[in-house]
């Protein structure tokens, strides 16, 4: 007996190491689960962020990247939604009439307007609006680019500037005009970076895969076999236009275990995403909500993107096949913004969220309006987790803010299109009882430690190439050193 063990060596009550299964499979599934806990135990944003991107795999080099596979909003393939609800795990709700969304149906003082308060104020913006539709859609503004005037690429960039400028005016017209607390406090971002990583399970294994589980079984039996589902590493880049966040987030729809949120079913995809037109990529996985977790707005109130994209979807394949291309935007924007603020709050799609986030998403070209509400419940979709909950996003029919414009007279103006956005942007974020970070804590680490661990952060995320540019010769060093060697006094 040693002076270092302890004098009591019994306990009350026995003491057991955790039990876990004995088999291969299951010691590589407890060691995952050990690295998820390390993640969940570690006291800050940036060492979780950093620690889930260096830590893929065991990777212990520098800028050995990942193999994700590259997601965007706006696909130009076919009949691409169920695969986006299904890598998101999304039920989409098609609630018809814009009055039909979660928070419209039941408006409370709470966090709504009354229906009196939101009419005068879409009286007041209605003039300037149509004022607004006047200049933009009759006059002739050129573009940058004159020579693409009439072709495809002009008439894109034509329906992207128009969406850009009528949002900027209706946003401004409208928050000014209600003159809310909580508006003056929000942060509002124009074309910031949102970027998304994710891992999802229940995909039937790629050749490569299935090439790579067989070499492993000659040599280790007892590991994955070859028509086992895999995980999927998905990499959402974002393009919104703007971005509106505020310190609290807003009320949920729903209770995250309302059988809404569990007993609904997903669309399944039992496919390769290459064989519908997407890509693997090598790279760091990162996840960017618009902002660095420095940044005291943590939660998204209101989205609006663009879809010039989708003139060529309605081209190639139909209006029905760009009216679903719109309703995959509007859930791959949501949960990709979503997912990327649960990051920023501690969560991630190792550790799954405590409560429920939600935000509204405007997909419009300045005369079509798409509107979309949704509620995140769960981000850990992987193999190793248990598929509880589902994502759930109401849709709304798309409307037109106005007919057309002849001789600088708008004819056919909606109002039930104004009277959305004003509800969409007057909507008040409420405050909880419980803690919105509960896997965050003040770190016990220095501030140049801290300081480094930002900058590598910053690194990782950059997605720099993984070799260095050869540096450039000076011509004379060419002609007088490497050529003719010329003596020089």
């Amino acid at each position: 007996m040693t002076d270092k063990q302890p004098a009591d060596e019994y306990t009350d009550e026995p003491c057991y190491p955790p039990l876990f299964d004995a088999s291969t499979l299951g010691r590589q599934r407890h060691e995952r689960h050990k690295w998820y806990e390390r993640i969940r135990s570690l006291a800050t944003v940036e060492e979780k962020m950093l620690e889930i991107s260096k830590g893929f795999f065991n990777r212990t080099e520098r800028n050995r990247k990942v193999r994700v596979c590259m997601l965007d909003g706006l696909h130009e393939r076919y009949n691409t939604l169920p695969f986006q609800l299904n890598c998101t795990r999304t039920h989409l709700i098609r609630s018809g009439g814009v009055d039909q969304l979660p928070h419209l149906a039941a408006m409370t003082a709470v966090d709504q307007l009354s229906a009196d308060q939101v009419d005068a104020i879409v009286q007041t913006v209605k003039p300037m609006t149509i004022g607004a539709i006047r200049d933009v859609y009759g006059g002739d503004v050129p573009l940058r680019f004159e020579p693409y005037e009439d072709s495809r690429r002009g008439r894109a960039k034509r329906d992207k500037e128009n969406g850009q400028r009528m949002v900027d005016f209706l946003f401004r017209a409208i928050s000014l005009t209600a003159n809310l607390e909580h508006l003056h406090e929000c942060q509002v971002d124009y074309r910031p970076r949102c970027d998304s990583y994710w891992i999802k399970g229940d995909f039937p294994a790629d050749v490569l895969k299935k090439a790579i589980r067989k070499s492993v079984l000659k040599k280790f039996p007892g590991r994955d076999q070859p028509d086992d589902p895999m995980d999927i590493m998905f990499q959402y880049i974002g393009r919104p236009y703007m971005q509106v966040r505020s310190e609290l987030p807003l009320r949920e729809f729903v209770g995250r275990n309302d059988p809404l949120c569990t007993d609904v079913q997903v669309p399944e995809f039992p496919h390769d995403p290459r064989s519908i037109g997407y890509v693997y990529e090598k790279r760091n996985p990162a996840s960017i909500p618009g902002f660095w977790p420095s940044d005291p707005c943590h939660f998204g109130l209101l989205s609006f993107h663009t879809r010039e994209r989708g003139l060529v979807i309605e081209e190639m394949y139909g209006k029905e096949a760009l009216a679903e291309s719109i309703h995959g935007l509007g859930v791959m924007a949501s949960f990709g913004w979503l997912s990327a603020l649960a990051t920023s709050n501690g969560f991630n799609t190792f550790n799954d969220l405590t409560y429920p986030m939600t935000t509204q998403t405007v997909v419009t070209n300045g005369q079509l309006w798409s509107f979309y509400v949704y509620q995140l419940n769960t981000i850990t979709l992987g193999l190793d987790f248990e598929k509880t909950h589902r994502n759930i996003c109401w849709a709304a029919d798309e409307m037109k803010l106005f007919e057309t414009v002849e001789d600088r007279e708008v004819k056919g103006f909606n109002d039930d299109v104004l009277r959305a956005l004003v509800t969409f942007i007057t909507r008040k974020p409420t405050e909880v009882e419980f803690n919105l970070r509960p896997n965050l804590r003040e770190s016990q680490r220095t501030e140049e430690e801290m300081e480094e661990i930002c900058k590598e952060l910053k690194y990782e995320y950059s997605n720099r190439p993984l070799f260095s540019n050869v540096p450039e010769t000076p011509l004379w060093e060419i002609i007088y050193k490497k050529k003719f060697q010329a003596k020089i006094e």
